[in-house]
């Protein structure tokens, strides 16, 4: 979660802005695997591919959203140091999603696969979810990234940001021809660790609060214009519409500076948020499933290439808003599982017993 320093109290109090941007976040992820998953991306042709890419052209940086929350909200003016159980309580959330879905779809098929099912039970290493498992090493890494980021001044923490917005710009026209960093499209640790740094130095230098909100407007229709003339001008490339798009970038830092100046004052509103923005990485974990996805999503929304223009974003959304209610009504009932069980206490005590452990080698 993200908080803001209550100057009047002395204390922190949590950014309901940014737990809104997260669920809109991970609503885009589950958009983007509607068509992109479902095989009407592929399929659209004439007006309908006009259309459709526009949608494309502003959810696509949906990612680049999630792993800048990450370390934007990670980050604080305090001591860091690596919480072992919260990864615990994140490792025994994919697990669970993982081996419960390979083996309850094996079951409903009728075809038992070994190969698939002891992959299920490896999730990090067979890497059943790209994203976590690109984000172990950043989470291992994180308090010394925060710490790295501390220690920088702000004007110190401005030149890094720019630096790497010149490393961002150059890898995009550069991954025309070639990947010169290994960025592997976005889907690698090390894209990963970059967005997590730019949400910190972002934090450090505050320079949200600089910018008026209709100047990031303004950025937010650039770039997904920019996006999708790309893709109709040249449908075979990628320029703009990938991960490591400097514009995907850039719309990603401009929607947060929207959502972390949006204040909600209603107690109601702030505990319906805070709950769905908790379950949001479940979505993912739900959704995006190996199991799930080759029974339920791939190929399930081709139907879509075929609707009226104006049709494709009313189903879209309708399509993509009923995955994810469900799969965030199924994560508040396994986090009401985890509480019951007292996951949260266990993982504690097996910290300490990893900090001991650490501590003597």
């Amino acid at each position: 979660m993200d908080k803001i320093l209550d100057t009047k109290r002395n204390r922190y109090t949590r950014n309901y802005g940014i737990d809104l941007f997260r669920i809109v976040a991970m609503f885009m992820i589950v958009t983007h695997h509607v068509l992109k998953h479902g095989g009407g991306l592929e399929q659209v042709s004439g007006i309908q591919y006009t259309v459709t890419w526009l949608i494309e052209a502003l959810i696509l940086c949906a990612v680049n959203c999630y792993a800048i929350i990450s370390g934007y909200a990670g980050y604080t003016e305090e001591t860091v140091e690596i919480h072992y159980e919260k990864y615990i309580v994140l490792w025994l959330q994919v697990f669970i999603y993982s081996v419960g879905f390979a083996i309850a779809i094996q079951c409903i098929s009728g075809t038992m696969e070994l190969k698939e099912l002891l992959k299920a039970f490896m999730p990090v290493t067979a890497t059943q979810y790209w994203y976590f498992t690109a984000y172990t090493p950043v989470f291992f890494l994180s308090p010394w990234l925060k710490k790295f980021v501390y220690q920088l001044s702000i004007r110190e923490a401005k030149v890094c940001l720019g630096c790497i917005t010149v490393f961002i710009g150059y890898s995009t026209f550069a991954g025309v021809f070639y990947d010169p960093f290994k960025l592997f499209g976005g889907y690698s640790f090390i894209w990963l660790t970059v967005l997590f740094l730019v949400g910190a130095l972002i934090k450090k230098t505050g320079i949200l609060n600089q910018v008026s909100t209709k100047k990031v407007w303004i950025v937010v229709c650039g770039c997904i214009l920019l996006n999708w003339i790309q893709k109709l001008i040249i449908p075979s490339q990628g320029i703009f519409t990938s991960y490591i798009s400097i514009t995907m970038v850039i719309l990603a830092i401009a929607l947060l500076a929207i959502f972390s100046k949006i204040k909600i004052m209603s107690e109601w509103v702030q505990r319906i948020i805070k709950s769905i923005s908790s379950a949001t990485f479940g979505v993912y974990l739900i959704h995006d499933n190996i199991a799930i996805r080759n029974c339920f999503i791939r190929d399930q929304f081709i139907w879509i290439a075929y609707l009226e223009p104006w049709e494709i974003p009313v189903f879209v959304i309708i399509a993509s808003l009923i995955i994810f209610s469900v799969c965030v009504v199924i994560d508040l009932g396994r986090g009401m599982l985890f509480r019951r069980l007292k996951i949260g206490e266990w993982s504690i005590n097996m910290n300490e017993m990893l900090k001991g452990l650490l501590g003597r080698m």
